[in-house]
């Protein structure tokens, strides 16, 4: 395709993201938990509950067990500095929680020690490992993340997808998926790489 034919296109992809920025932001995210529940950071990183709880100030969490494990920042406050002044949190009034999805129970723990035992006491505490987070993971399979690549550094995204598209056609054309020769490796990594990504940014549960 000629590059005036695509113009167009790269116009509307830039006109969509630019309203996409305007209603949201992009870095504004939201997520659903694996209970059906929603964290989002649009005013604050925020957990919506479906009954209508809310926590605020999220630092880190975690899904593990039908549970949401996490830690929540202290009040904040604005702290005089020489050189201005600072958004702070205090560290005094910092809370660590525990969700239970199904019964919509929600624990608020003002000592770490006492979060700490419950975990142990209720077996939240993941044996394998611990997948803490901090903002939605998804980007592979977020639509608004291509929206805004594509639209921004077209003369990157454009020519590395022909590129990919490319090696994808010669692994079938030339080798019949021949996993010997090179093309089909390169295709095989590719592939590997999508699909773990993908299984990373949707499988949100610790181990």
């Amino acid at each position: 395709m000629h590059v005036g034919h695509r113009l167009p296109l790269i116009a509307l992809l830039w006109v969509v993201s630019q309203m996409a920025q305007a209603r949201v932001g992009l870095a504004d995210w939201h997520m659903e938990t694996p209970g059906g529940n929603r964290i989002n950071n649009y005013s604050d990183r925020s957990l919506y509950l479906k009954d209508g709880q809310q926590l605020d100030r999220l630092e880190r969490w975690y899904f593990y067990h039908g549970c949401i494990i996490g830690e929540q920042l202290g009040e904040p406050y604005i702290e005089q500095l020489s050189d201005g002044d600072r958004y702070s949190f205090d560290e005094r009034t910092r809370r660590w929680f525990i969700v239970d999805e199904r019964s919509e129970k929600v624990l608020i723990y003002s000592d770490s020690l006492v979060w700490n035992r419950a975990l142990e006491d209720k077996s939240l505490r993941p044996r394998l490992f611990t997948r803490w987070l901090v903002t939605d993971p998804a980007v592979l399979t977020n639509g608004l993340f291509w929206i805004f690549l594509i639209a921004r550094w077209w003369f990157i995204t454009i020519p590395v997808l022909w590129l990919v598209l490319a090696v994808m056609l010669r692994a079938w054309k030339r080798e019949r998926f021949n996993w010997r020769k090179p093309y089909t490796i390169c295709a095989l990594v590719i592939w590997l790489f999508v699909l773990s990504r993908i299984l990373f940014e949707n499988w949100l549960s610790s181990l």
